[in-house]
This record gives structure tokens, C-alpha cells and sequence, in this order.
């Protein structure tokens, strides 16, 4: 028999013929409206192109972008190195916080066993071990290695791994461990503090419209290194152990640090495809995993990473110089304190905040017994757009405003106590009065408290 005379073929032959009959009517011959629309509803529907989203288009030119430069300083690089040579947590302390996390509202977790606290145990003391050359060796030359700056200031959370969440749980009796903040720990908090004070004194584009990301070490060191959580007896052992003030070599480095960084990441966005917008460009720099608002917003009023870059270079010569009025959105109001002719004051705003260092010598004891935990100074300071708050962790409860008038700084101090949301104004010692106006040795009804 014959290939074209055996049943199967001669059946497919058939198909296939009216097929192409079907084909050839459906393109040639007008269908009615609603008999076309019974063929094309389900293709149109298959192959319609949804616009993608915002979120979704910002998200493809990310993933279209090469992936930001690490060279980092050979302490940093170790530590990330011993971190991520740590072994996962174990499955069953896992387990033991799925536990935790689905026992119902208003039931006690059951206790921990014995092998389940040992494992954490040994998850904690990992994680020390791991951090410890880091906190106990050299200060990395952070002006040299932007890439560490950026890690530091930008993923502040790098720490935010399987390891952070069982870092620094507590061991109570009963056991029951509670997740907590793995750098909480005071003396290990402070060793870290020492470790970043020249890592950078501004905030990334503060006091601009441009790229407002928070330094987050400054931020974390604002609500972590002294707050209302900790014991009366552990806030008096921090205060005592902080570093000392940042010297005026401190913040030149920081300054050389912040510089530092707005060229590596104008470097970077230059580096960039024509056409980058600015939100994608800083959004890939700083590694954020980020849902598209962050960059947007991150980014301000530049369009395309080359404007924003072109933006990052002028800051970073304004730098140079040390002309940049984003020192009150950081500790680097110190370099004033020291008589730096760089920072252009008035004789009468330099005088006045000379009681900002007789005060640190002071240190009132009346502000410590009085309960005063935060840390807020506020300049109003003429020739500048806004009040600017300057956390301090060294001034315990101080609230000073200064208000530049005819010929004298008039001054308050006031604090509020635990379990109040009103501040009460103190008197300030007549020294640290005089010290605040010294050209009138008097200070005003306002000085004096209320």
C-alpha cells in the first residue's frame, strides 16, 4: 500500500485541508461583528500587552544595571568574609521561633528545652566571635574605601541576616528567648562606635533637594547608643565608657569620608547607560532592595543619574572647601567648638557655643539625676533655611536653643522626665550662662528658666 492510500495519512491530508479552508475564509471573507469577536476574544486576550507598573518598570532598568563596585578595606572585608562563613542557624532553632511566632494571642509560648537554648548559645557566641577582630582592631581608612563607607551608611543592615536574628536573643528564667536588636548590647555598641567615627560626619545630600538618604550609622547610634530601654544602672555605665568627643582630626576625616563618597557614587552613576534615570542609578548604587518609592524619592528633582552625578561632584568640591551648611546635620558642628577659621561664625555665634563645651566639661549632674535619656540640640542660628536638630549622644537630656538676637545669645535648657511628654526648663549653672553669652555676662528672663 501506498504512503497517500493508508487511512491515518489520508485523514491528516483531510485536517489539514480544511484548515487552511478556515485560514483562507476567516482573512478573505467579511464575518459579521459578532462572529469575528467569538475567533478574536480569546487571542486578544492571551496576547493583549499589559502596561507594567511603575514599581515593575523601575525594577527592569534596575536589573539592567551592573552591579556597584566592592573594594573594601581589608577590616571590613574580613568581617564580611567571617560572617558569611558562618554555618546557617540550626533548623531547630528555627523551629523553636516558628513555635514562638504561632502561638496563638493570649497563650504563653511553650519553654524552650535544654538543646534548643545550647544552639542558641553557640549561634551567639559565633556571631561575637565574628565581629570581635573587627571592634577590636584598627580603624579602617574609610576615606580610602568608599565602597565600606557605603556598606556602613547605606545597608547598615548587612547585619540583617538569619545570624542578626539570633545574635543577641536573652536567656531568661524560664527560658522563653525574645528576639532583639543583635548590636543592643552597650559595651558592644560602644566598640562599634569607636570603630565608625570618622566614618562620616554629614548626611548623605542633607540640607538638598537631591539625594536625602539618612547616614544611618549616625542614626543608629541617635536611638540605640543611649535610650529609654536600658536599665538605670547600664545607661550610667554607657554614659561613662562613651569615647570622648570627636577631636577636630575626627571630622576632617569624616569630611574626607563624606567626600569620599559623593565621588565614588558620581563615579558610579557617570559609568552608567545614557538615558539612566537618577532614581535607578543611586537605587543600584547603594544596593537597596527597595520598592520603587524609595527611589523616586531618594533621587529628588534630577531625571537621569548624569544630572544627579554632575550634582554629587559639585558637593563633593563644596566639601573641599568646607563651606557646606550641612554641618548642623551632624556631629561637625564640633569643628566650630574648636575655632575652626573655616567654618565662617559670626564672633558672637562662636562665643556662644562655647557653652556647648564648658557643658560637656560640666556635665550637670542635675540634668543625669533628673532622668533626661535623649539627645536633642537645636540651633536656630540666623542665615540658616531651618532649625536643624543635632543628636549628641554625649549630652544626656539637653534641649539647647540658641536664638541669635541684638547682642546676645539667649539661651534654655530643659529636659523631660521618664513618663512625661512635657519638657521642664532647668536653670543653667551661672557659668555655663555667662559662657553662653560672654560678651553680656548677663543672660536673659529666658535663660533663667521658668
Amino acid at each position: 500500500m501506498k504512503v497517500w492510500e493508508r487511512p491515518l495519512v489520508q485523514l491528516f491530508a483531510v485536517f489539514l485541508l480544511l484548515g487552511l479552508f478556515a485560514w483562507w475564509t476567516f482573512q478573505t471573507v467579511s464575518l459579521p461583528p459578532v462572529l469575528r469577536d467569538l475567533f478574536e476574544e480569546d487571542s486578544a486576550i492571551a496576547t493583549a500587552a499589559i502596561p507594567p507598573t511603575e514599581e515593575e518598570r523601575f525594577q527592569q532598568e534596575l536589573s539592567r544595571l551592573p552591579a556597584p563596585p566592592e573594594n573594601h578595606a581589608p577590616e571590613v572585608a574580613a568581617l564580611l568574609q567571617r560572617l558569611r562563613s558562618l554555618p546557617p542557624p540550626p533548623y531547630l532553632l528555627q523551629v523553636a521561633l516558628q513555635r514562638d511566632a504561632s502561638t496563638p494571642a493570649g497563650q504563653e509560648p511553650l519553654p524552650w528545652n535544654e538543646a534548643e537554648l545550647q544552639a542558641l548559645s553557640i549561634v551567639q557566641t559565633s556571631f561575637r566571635e565574628a565581629w570581635l577582630p573587627f571592634l577590636s582592631g584598627p580603624t579602617p581608612d574609610w576615606k580610602n574605601f568608599p565602597d565600606s563607607i557605603a556598606l556602613f551608611r547605606f545597608q547598615g543592615d548587612f547585619l540583617s541576616t538569619d545570624w542578626q536574628f539570633f545574635a543577641d536573643l536573652p536567656i531568661p528564667t524560664p527560658p522563653r528567648p525574645q528576639p532583639s536588636d543583635p548590636l543592643q548590647d552597650p559595651e558592644f555598641t560602644l566598640a562599634y562606635f569607636r570603630q565608625i567615627r570618622t566614618l562620616g560626619s554629614l548626611k548623605f545630600g542633607a540640607d538638598t533637594d537631591t539625594v536625602s538618604v539618612a547616614n544611618k550609622v549616625m542614626k543608629f547610634l541617635e536611638t540605640r547608643v543611649i535610650r529609654d530601654d536600658f536599665p538605670a544602672s547600664t545607661l550610667v555605665a554607657v554614659r561613662e565608657n562613651l569615647p570622648p568627643p570627636p577631636s577636630l582630626e575626627d571630622l576632617r576625616a569624616g569630611l574626607e569620608a563624606d567626600r569620599a563618597l559623593f565621588l565614588r557614587a558620581a563615579q558610579f552613576l557617570e559609568s552608567l547607560p545614557s538615558g539612566t534615570s537618577a532614581a535607578a542609578g543611586i537605587t543600584r548604587w547603594v544596593d537597596k532592595k527597595a520598592p520603587v518609592a524609595w527611589g523616586l524619592n531618594e533621587s529628588g528633582r534630577f531625571q537621569l543619574a548624569s544630572d544627579l552625578a554632575t550634582d554629587l561632584n559639585r558637593k563633593a568640591s563644596e566639601l573641599a572647601g568646607l563651606r557646606q551648611k550641612t554641618f548642623l546635620s551632624g556631629p561637625a558642628w564640633r569643628q566650630w567648638l574648636s575655632g575652626d577659621p573655616g567654618s565662617g561664625l559670626s564672633p558672637l555665634l562662636a562665643g556662644g557655643l562655647g557653652g556647648f563645651r564648658a557643658f560637656e566639661q560640666a556635665r550637670s549632674d542635675d540634668l543625669v539625676a533628673k532622668g533626661a535619656l535623649d539627645v536633642r540640640i537645636l540651633l536656630q542660628i540666623e542665615g540658616v533655611d531651618a532649625a536643624r536638630k543635632v543628636p549628641d549622644p554625649l549630652l544626656q537630656g539637653a534641649f539647647f536653643q540658641l536664638e541669635e538676637t541684638e547682642d546676645r545669645l539667649t539661651t534654655f535648657c530643659s529636659y523631660t522626665p521618664p513618663g512625661d511628654d512635657e519638657p521642664a526648663r532647668i536653670r543653667l549653672p551661672d557659668s555655663l550662662r555667662e559662657a553662653f553669652n560672654p560678651a553680656a555676662g548677663k543672660t536673659s528672663p529666658d535663660a533663667q528658666g521658668r
